[in-house]
């Protein structure tokens, strides 16, 4: 039997992260990790670290109880991304013990967007099992540190799935979409080729079942496209998802920011980012970050040193390399794709 103190502590306490739940038998696990760990890890899933020693379950139905009535202070904010935005770099930029707390990609939200879309495929009422779902993840997600402390959550582009789910249950949350324009998203894929001839299936399929794309497209199945091809349609599909969020949506702040202009002008983006998410981030601490934090290392490898303009060069390179392929598959999609522009109401963006 478990006590009702732990249940408090899973429930309240962002030292029990969610990691875990099993639907059969309606349990949730819980990994034990420390706030030097939200700091140090750049990704809440298999590559957390320190990994976590200790993990327990509770009832799912206990847990429930012990959430019924109550709200956290603040909603939590999100960082709703495609993939090579950036995310991860500006998720470190912003999270400051008594500031805010960042989840960065925590596995949960993956493994909640895969439920998600089996009960869709199965036929089940998809309404009630995604919203039963995302409601008791989310809320044993929104815990944080400090009372003014604030939250916010970036789930993997894999996730992006709950776009259909955060405007009803969090109507007052602050929405940050992020994204990178199509030819710096073809050459990041040419830079890390073999993991993304590895990844991409699984993210097109997974996304040809979240929106009406491909007949919006016109699109004949993506597994016979090239693979270069299959990397703009990804691109595509995750900003015609983010072009059909941008609508008036009454008491949500929701925030267009391009991964170029958070590299150009980093302190403009970091101070619009903050007052989207409420943050008290002074020009001084703002500063510091760019001149001396994350910005000069390496998002995903902390102890490397890196600059935007390193990453620049590296991708220039790339670019000069494969400059025929991306030139022949930018063409393509010109022609191919040509129903959807790629175009945002400039009123959602954060910078002009």
């Amino acid at each position: 039997m478990i006590a009702a103190a732990d249940i408090r502590e899973f429930c309240r306490s962002p030292d029990w992260l969610l990691a875990g739940i099993d639907i059969a038998n309606r349990q949730c696990s819980f990994a034990n990790v420390s706030r030097q760990t939200y700091l140090d890890s750049p990704f809440l899933d298999h590559r957390i670290r320190p990994m976590p020693s200790v993990v327990r379950s509770a009832p799912a139905g206990r847990l429930v109880e012990e959430l019924a009535g109550t709200e956290a202070e603040f909603p939590p904010g999100f960082i709703i991304h495609c993939a090579f935005a950036g995310s991860t770099l500006l998720a470190s930029a912003l999270n400051h013990p008594g500031l805010a707390l960042v989840l960065k990609e925590p596995r949960i939200l993956s493994v909640l967007a895969g439920h998600i879309r089996q009960a869709r495929s199965a036929g089940r009422n998809a309404a009630a099992f995604d919203d039963s779902m995302a409601d008791l993840v989310l809320s044993l997600l929104n815990k944080t540190y400090a009372a003014d402390e604030r939250l916010i959550i970036k789930p993997s582009n894999y996730a992006n799935v709950l776009l259909d789910y955060l405007p009803d249950r969090y109507p007052a949350s602050p929405l940050l979409l992020l994204y990178t324009d199509a030819k710096r998203f073809l050459v990041s894929n040419l830079k890390k080729e073999r993991e993304s001839r590895k990844m991409l299936p699984v993210f097109l399929a997974a996304l040809w079942q979240d929106s009406d794309y491909a007949e919006s497209a016109g699109l004949p199945d993506w597994q016979a496209l090239t693979w270069l091809q299959q990397c703009f349609v990804l691109w595509h599909c995750q900003l015609y998802r983010f072009m059909r969020f941008c609508q008036p949506r009454p008491g949500q702040r929701i925030g267009l920011l391009s991964m170029k202009q958070m590299l150009d002008r980093p302190q403009d983006a970091l101070t619009a980012v903050a007052r989207l998410f409420g943050l008290s981030m002074d020009g001084e601490l703002i500063r510091t970050v760019v001149e001396h934090g994350v910005f000069t290392r390496h998002s995903k490898e902390s102890d490397r040193n890196y600059s935007p303009r390193q990453h620049d060069l590296e991708l220039a390179a790339i670019e000069t390399q494969f400059a025929g392929r991306i030139e022949q598959t930018m063409d393509w999609a010109q022609t191919s794709l040509a129903r959807i522009p790629v175009q945002f109401d400039r009123k959602y963006c954060l910078l002009d």
